[in-house]
């Protein structure tokens, strides 16, 4: 994906945005083992905070810019992955890394930091309090084209943002494994709720929505 210069013939036919929010744009299914697909911001459009349900994320900035803002995750939310590695003895944020090492996963992140809806359903134990506290931002990168990042959830939460409020941008995202819902927390408590995702468009064409309040989200 680095090695990829962005070209717009490349993508464009791909590239569908909405007047009000980001769309998933899906280009390959990846015969159920990864999705590539194509994300389109229009000024000032946001994703909400959220997980990557386990799964890998590749991104890459075909055209505009993006800022990525990481969060750790509530004390009293835990993702699969910690558990696994609880499970087996180990308390590190650590786990197998894309790049081949058995290592920290934190070495997949960019050297550029520059700082340190289905239903209303909880990923945290009944009678838990949430608070302001338990969203804490760890890491916020500005990405320009061709710019490449990487998250999992051992690496934490993120949202995305396209900070113009002129100009659209594109995104490139590949997943894997491919997943069909997430969680994603509310800002100012931390608290999560379990969402569907959603293609705007499949292979170029746009997907017939069937809107159920609170039932689906354009969550990334």
């Amino acid at each position: 994906m680095a090695g990829y210069k962005s070209d717009p013939k490349d993508w464009r036919k791909f590239a569908k945005f909405d007047r009000f929010r980001y769309t998933r744009n899906l280009v390959d299914a990846g015969n159920g083992l990864f999705n590539i697909m194509i994300l389109c911001w229009g000024p000032g459009h946001a994703s909400a905070i959220h997980d990557h349900a386990d799964s890998h994320c590749f991104m890459k900035l075909l055209g505009g810019s993006l800022e990525e803002v990481r969060y750790d995750w509530p004390d009293n939310v835990q993702p699969e992955v910690f558990k696994v590695l609880n499970k087996n003895n180990n308390n590190t944020k650590s786990a197998i890394c894309p790049c081949g090492n058995d290592t920290n996963l934190r070495c997949c992140q960019q050297d550029n930091y520059q700082n340190e809806v289905t239903d209303g359903q909880h990923g945290g134990q009944d009678g838990d309090e949430y608070d302001i506290k338990n969203m804490k931002e760890i890491g916020r990168t500005r990405l320009e084209v061709n710019d490449v990042c990487y998250i999992n959830d051992a690496l934490g939460l993120h949202r995305m943002e396209n900070p113009s409020h002129v100009d659209g941008a594109v995104s490139l995202h590949l997943y894997c494994p491919p997943f069909e819902s997430c969680r994603v927390f509310d800002a100012r408590t931390g608290k999560p709720t379990q969402v569907t995702v959603t293609f705007w468009s499949m292979y170029g064409q746009k997907v017939k929505r069937v809107i159920e309040a609170d039932c689906t989200s354009e969550g990334q």
